[in-house]
C-alpha cells in the first residue's frame, strides 16, 4: 500500500513538473508556425510575376494590459505589408488584382468573412479615402488574421486634410496600404529573440 501511495505522489510530482513544460513548448510551437506560414505567403507574394520591393515583413509581440498592469500575456502578430503613393484609383484596382488572390487563394488561411468595403460606392470607383478588408483563420496557430486594403491621404502637415471615408485625396497623392496581419495571444513574448526575417 505504501508502495502504491509513493508511486502515486511522485507519479502527480513529475506530472506537474512536465505538464506546464508542455503547454509552454505547445504555445510556442503556435507561434512558430504561425511565422512559417505567413513567411509561405509573403515568398509567394514576393515571387509574383508582379513584384514590388518596398514589401515587408514583422513579427512582434506586444504586453497584454489590464489597465495599466501587464497581465503576463502577449498579443504576438506576424505582418506583411506594403506601403505606396499613388495618384489614381487605377493603381488601387491593379494592387488589388493582382495581390489580393495570392492572399486569399493562399492553403495556409482560412476565410471567415467576405470582402468588406468601407464606402463602397467609392472604393476602386473614385479616387477618395476608402478600403476594404476581410478576416482569415491561420489554422495551425489559430491566430485571427485581417487583409486590409486602404487608400488614404498622404503624410502632410495640413491638419485640414480629412480622412474620413469618402474624402478626396488632397492635392492628387494619396497612399496605398496593403497589410495582412494575423494575431493570437501568447504566454511569452516568442518574438522577441528571434530575428525578424
Amino acid at each position: 500500500m505504501i508502495v502504491i501511495f509513493s508511486v502515486i505522489i511522485i507519479s502527480l510530482f513529475v506530472g506537474c513538473l512536465i505538464l506546464p513544460r508542455l503547454a509552454i513548448n505547445a504555445n510556442r510551437e503556435r507561434f512558430t508556425i504561425l511565422d512559417r506560414q505567413m513567411l509561405k505567403i509573403f515568398q509567394n507574394i514576393k515571387t509574383s510575376p508582379v513584384n514590388f520591393k518596398d514589401w515587408e515583413y514583422d513579427k512582434s509581440c506586444e504586453a497584454k494590459l489590464a489597465g495599466d498592469w501587464p497581465t503576463g500575456q502577449y498579443y504576438c502578430s506576424a505582418t506583411i505589408n506594403l506601403h505606396k503613393t499613388s495618384t489614381s484609383v487605377e493603381e488601387l484596382n491593379n494592387l488589388q488584382t493582382q495581390f489580393f488572390p495570392i492572399i486569399d487563394d493562399t492553403q495556409y488561411l482560412t476565410p471567415t468573412s467576405e470582402l468588406i468595403t468601407q464606402s463602397p460606392k467609392d472604393f476602386g470607383v473614385n479616387f477618395v479615402v476608402s478600403s476594404a478588408e476581410k478576416r482569415y483563420q491561420e489554422p495551425g496557430s489559430g491566430a485571427n488574421c485581417s487583409y486590409l486594403i486602404k487608400l488614404s491621404q498622404s503624410v502632410n502637415d495640413n491638419y485640414l486634410v480629412s480622412d474620413a471615408y469618402g474624402s478626396d485625396i488632397n492635392n492628387g497623392v494619396g497612399i496605398i496600404s496593403i497589410s495582412l496581419k494575423c494575431t493570437g495571444l501568447a504566454n511569452d513574448d516568442w518574438y522577441l529573440n528571434e530575428d525578424n526575417s
